[in-house]
């Protein structure tokens, strides 16, 4: 979740994060599990809301897979928040995964799904230890750049997460401009509720769903973890400050999200002559050639909506993005934790080593990323470059990483510790054994697979060592999603983050973890001031 003060900024950033979700292949999916996988046994009925249900029972752990949380949002509910599920009769088979949120579906992502695309797709999937009683609950935000992606994709498969003792949960949100639209018919209409920022209202709606249902699962409404990567991260940082969410949840873990956004307002230009996301809907129904009214542009096909729109193509002229609504989002992420605005609870929050890796960058988009960053570039070179002759394209991918990222992370986890929160960030290294012919270093959402332990999904070899790493951050997550404290026996210690010590737990390139005084801290430091931070004080 990463946009920027200006239209060209803006522009940049989103060609930056397609190359980033480039980068993130080599250490995707294939569509499915291999194979001569086991099918499961039928588990037993429960009830939730909407009427019965009935999983998939393997190895101790039961999944329950497409269940409708919210009203499919099509016809007359394109573009209004989320409607209460529709109930059904009988006994509901939980046992495969749903559609897809609308999208073009980026041709490049190994972790592409086989699932249709639909509108009707507001759904879930549950994973618990079939004798879970009370467990703590872990609900994951997928990442894609808030136009792709899906809960529906086997390297989200919550199984082995769920073997730690915990309740996994992950979600569909609408996507692209059905999820994150604006147009003045459409805000006419809506008068009191809120609009623009349907995506969000879906992830809210999925965790009153979670509150009033997950106890027939075995799960604990009262402790409640929300974790993502990417646009996930940045999700997790939207539920944190909106006011909408409190109460849902108890913890929350950021896994390269972002935090120095400056988005777009609904109605209202930015002071930089940014465009309004009314603006934009106006841009993109006139480039349809759809009539200003809500009927007409309900009546759109689903097709045309998404237009091509993906991480590879943005659009931002006929796209917003999230936007400041002023009901769901008042203020930025970085403005509301600086005012301490955000729900005081633990907060677990961290990037990768190399996030914007250099293997798909060429000298046009360094330049272009360059650029992002305010002042001379020829001001890093002493900080990042300082022995290799000026190196563009390295330049761009290492400070484009941290001003990106890096910085945002440590910048919102001192103010998170600032406000009393228990506090802990991280920094990811580790490069699966059979990618380091190809990258060197630890690349953006490279850390997914390991978070959910899923290598046996992938189309690549596993290495001891890869399942050894997965362990360690499950045991990390999973502990933290327990008690709000990632420690526990057996594990390097990893301390609470504080501005003063600047400690950061690095999962190294040998696979193990150590805590240490952060080592880029000039660069972040420079950075920091550049949007106007004293080092030692956020």
């Amino acid at each position: 979740m990463n946009t920027h003060t200006s239209t060209a900024c803006r522009a940049a950033t989103q060609n930056l994060l397609a190359a980033l979700a480039i980068g993130a292949m080599l250490a995707a999916c294939a569509p499915g599990p291999r194979s001569g996988a086991p099918a499961g046994k039928p588990s037993a009925v429960i009830s939730v809301d909407g009427g019965q249900l009935q999983g998939v029972a393997l190895e101790g752990i039961v999944s329950f897979k497409n269940i409708p949380y919210a009203a499919p949002p099509i016809g007359s509910l394109r573009w209004r928040p989320p409607q209460p599920a529709q109930p059904w009769t009988g006994v509901r088979a939980a046992d495969h995964w749903g559609n897809e949120c609308m999208q073009q579906q980026f041709a490049a992502d190994l972790a592409i799904s086989s699932q249709p695309t639909s509108e009707d797709c507001l759904t879930l999937n549950v994973w618990s230890p079939q004798s879970a009683a009370k467990a703590a609950v872990m609900v994951w935000i997928h990442g894609g750049g808030f136009v792709n992606g899906s809960a529906a994709r086997e390297i989200y498969d919550g199984r082995h997460l769920a073997a730690s003792g915990v309740v996994v949960v992950t979600i569909n949100y609408r996507l692209g401009r059905f999820g994150f639209f604006a147009h003045p018919a459409l805000t006419a209409l809506a008068k009191e509720e809120p609009t623009g920022n349907f995506g969000f209202l879906d992830q809210i709606a999925a965790l009153r769903w979670v509150q009033r249902n997950i106890a027939a699962f075995g799960g604990d409404p009262g402790n409640v973890t929300v974790f993502g990567e990417s646009a996930g991260g940045g999700s997790v940082n939207v539920l944190m400050i909106t006011a909408a969410a409190r109460g849902l949840f108890q913890k929350a873990i950021v896994q390269s999200g972002g935090g120095r956004d400056t988005l777009p307002k609904l109605t209202e230009k930015l002071a930089d002559g940014t465009a309004s996301a009314e603006a934009r809907g106006l841009a993109f129904a006139a480039s349809v050639k759809a009539a200003n009214d809500a009927g007409a542009l309900r009546a759109l096909p689903a097709k045309t909506i998404v237009g091509g729109l993906q991480m590879s193509d943005m659009q931002p002229d006929t796209y917003s993005g999230p936007m400041l609504d002023g009901t769901v989002l008042t203020k930025n992420i970085s403005e509301a934790f600086a005012q301490g605005e955000q729900q005081r609870i633990p907060y677990l929050i961290g990037t990768m080593d190399h996030e914007a890796g250099i293997l798909f960058m060429n000298l046009e988009q360094a330049r272009k990323t360059l650029k992002l960053i305010p002042g001379d570039s020829a001001a890093l070179l002493p900080l990042y470059d300082p022995d290799k002759g000026g190196d563009t394209i390295m330049l761009a991918a290492e400070a484009g990483s941290d001003w990106i990222f890096v910085e945002p992370s440590r910048y919102l986890a001192r103010l998170a510790a600032r406000a009393g929160q228990p506090t802990y960030w991280y920094r990811f290294s580790y490069v699966a054994e059979s990618h380091k012919k190809v990258m060197s270093r630890a690349m953006h959402s490279t850390d997914v697979p390991y978070v959910f332990d899923t290598w046996d999904k992938t189309k690549y070899p596993v290495a001891e060592k890869d399942r050894e790493t997965s362990k360690l951050i499950e045991g990390y997550w999973t502990s933290f999603a327990k008690n709000g404290n990632p420690n526990d026996a057996g594990r390097a210690t990893w301390p609470k983050y504080s501005p003063e010590s600047d400690t950061v737990l690095e999962f190294d390139r040998s696979g193990g973890a150590t805590a240490r005084s952060n080592p880029y801290h000039d660069r972040l430091d420079y950075l920091a001031g550049l949007h106007g931070s004293p080092p030692k004080n956020p």
